[in-house]
């Protein structure tokens, strides 16, 4: 029976150019990339030329990328990173729509003491720039929102919000998980280049676009 998938923002089919290029991982180069002797080094060898690749197609340098287990863990790591560095501020702002990976860390916080401001959507899921802008204070320790919903499709002005949150010296956690190697401009570029965006941290996940 013919099978239409119609479930790609959920995860993609893997490439099989990407499954030729990682199964010799899977099989006979098995090593742990943290092993100091030869079989171990090749494998930290792949995981780097992995990281530069990565880098390249963000627009980053590659001590800026980090490998994690999921976008779930991305997120979290982002969200706790940014806090345990900014102990002293208690504020955080996301949107009402975010991902759970998103709004159950933001429910945790809650219950920690912090004080979560979740940003609302107008009846065609548009994010008012304003409301955000009223809602940063200088014990606001960080903005978390996505790139993109994952459930209608609309994607926020990411540009426009790092502009204000670069003015106020606010960090920038940006859920990129439903567009990073999907959405592109008109000219075939994608329009979150972190070389021209001040993001401060950015959540991809392969598995969304034909990757493990």
């Amino acid at each position: 029976m013919s099978v239409i998938y119609l479930d790609n923002n959920a995860t993609t089919r893997i490439d099989p150019e990407v499954v030729e290029a990682i199964l010799p991982w899977l099989g006979e180069q098995y090593a742990n990339p943290s092993s100091v002797h030869h079989f171990g080094q090749q494998a930290r060898h792949a995981v780097e030329i992995a990281r530069e690749q990565v880098a390249a197609a963000m627009g980053v340098r590659e001590r800026q990328i980090v490998f994690t287990g999921s976008g779930t863990e991305a997120n979290n790591l982002a969200i706790r990173g940014v806090l345990a560095a900014r102990p002293e501020k208690r504020h955080v702002v996301t949107t009402a729509v975010e991902h759970d990976s998103v709004l159950r860390p933001m429910q945790q916080l809650e219950r920690e003491g912090y004080r979560v401001t979740y940003l609302g959507v107008d009846s065609l899921g548009h994010l008012d720039l304003s409301e955000l802008e009223a809602s940063l204070s200088d014990q606001t320790a960080l903005v978390s929102i996505m790139h993109a919903n994952n459930e209608t499709g609309v994607i926020f002005p990411v540009e426009k919000v790092a502009a204000l949150t670069a003015t106020k010296g606010i960090p920038l956690h940006v859920d990129a998980v439903q567009t990073t190697g999907k959405v592109r401009d008109a000219s075939g570029h994608s329009p979150l280049n972190l070389d021209d965006v001040p993001v401060d941290l950015l959540t991809a996940s392969a598995h969304k676009f034909h990757g493990p």
